[in-house]
């Protein structure tokens, strides 16, 4: 997983695309009424697509291309989730004595046009403990998934810790050696291994659950980012270079797209249809390159080469671009 730093700037306006109707009088002469400018080709569909760009939290109203952006706490454009009508981002405070860093988790919601603060949930601190990557609610709001990468101290290696907790910071559930975790149904998370898909429940023992067969798809490469579809049938994620789709029974394994290096953060439509990827790797902080556009592929056919597919466009025929997750959305 790639970090990119900086923190978000401000932005928020809010384009509208007014349509005036004109008409002519009998024998008089008028100028023709300008035929309006249709929006750009999207993905299909419709909803709402969220996602970080050049250090901006935005909105995208995918049916007319609108666009609208909000600045969040967060400092690395990788730490944006979202679930049950909740955005989260991650405020870290970094301590240059003994005491360990302290991580605080934002909540948000996207109410009348903008993002608006809720709450903050207790700080997480602990030492040799690191969060990484986004923070994911539950579909009704009330439980959180993270990823963290822990060190003991004295030369021992990092190691990748999954938690569920409430939102008083309770653990509901606590594995180690997995990462990238979202929510499958309300009582369950699927994680990705170094060899594998995992389904864990939050009831105890808590024991992870393979998906599909030992390697998956791409024996050698660990899969990463899973995202599970809006019927929890199935789970798009990424591994070597390629988007792959598994059933949630480890049926049906599917790799969606041809290899490109850099494909990243899948996100299903809210039908179930699609799943967008992030496509190329993200430039070096400052250099003034544009971030990889965001790009729909099919669901279900396979081999689709994610070069030569048309990105998701805003209005002014603008590619939409992200170098961290994206989440399509119902409204």
């Amino acid at each position: 997983m790639s970090k990119k730093s900086g923190y978000i700037q401000a932005a928020g306006a809010v384009l509208a695309l007014a349509i005036v109707a004109g008409c002519g009088g009998g024998g008089s002469s008028s100028a023709p009424t300008p035929t309006p400018t249709p929006p750009p080709p999207g993905p299909g569909g419709s909803g709402a697509m969220f996602y970080t760009q050049a250090g901006s939290a935005s909105r995208l109203d995918v049916s007319a291309g609108v666009e609208s952006k909000k600045a969040l706490a967060t400092d690395s454009n990788d730490q944006l989730g979202y679930g049950g009508g909740l955005f989260t981002d991650v405020t870290v405070v970094t301590h240059t004595t003994a005491a360990p860093n302290e991580y605080t988790v934002n909540l948000w919601q996207y109410t009348a046009g903008t993002f608006q603060f809720v709450k903050s949930l207790p700080v997480i601190s602990s030492a040799g403990l690191r969060v990484s990557g986004p923070v994911q609610p539950s579909s009704d709001g009330t439980r959180f998934a993270l990823h963290t990468i822990e060190n003991n101290g004295l030369g021992t290696p990092d190691t990748d810790h999954i938690y569920a907790v409430d939102a008083s910071a309770n653990v509901l559930m606590h594995a180690s050696g997995l990462h990238d975790p979202v929510w499958l149904g309300a009582s369950a998370i699927v994680a990705a291994g170094d060899d594998g898909l995992f389904s864990i429940p939050l009831a105890a023992p808590s024991t992870p659950v393979r998906i599909g067969a030992i390697g998956l798809g791409s024996a050698g490469n660990a899969p990463s980012q899973p995202a599970v579809s809006p019927d929890g049938s199935a789970i798009a994620f990424i591994q070597g270079g390629a988007l792959w789709r598994i059933n949630v029974d480890g049926s049906s394994l599917t790799q969606l797209s041809q290899v490109h290096a850099g494909q990243a953060w899948p996100a299903w439509s809210p039908d179930g249809t699609k799943v967008t990827v992030v496509r190329g790797d993200c430039p070096p902080l400052g250099s003034g390159s544009p971030e990889p556009d965001i790009v729909p592929l099919s669901a279900t056919t396979a081999n689709q080469d994610v070069t030569s597919t048309a990105a998701v466009m805003k209005q002014g025929s603008v590619p939409a671009r992200s170098c961290g997750p994206v989440y399509w959305t119902a409204s």
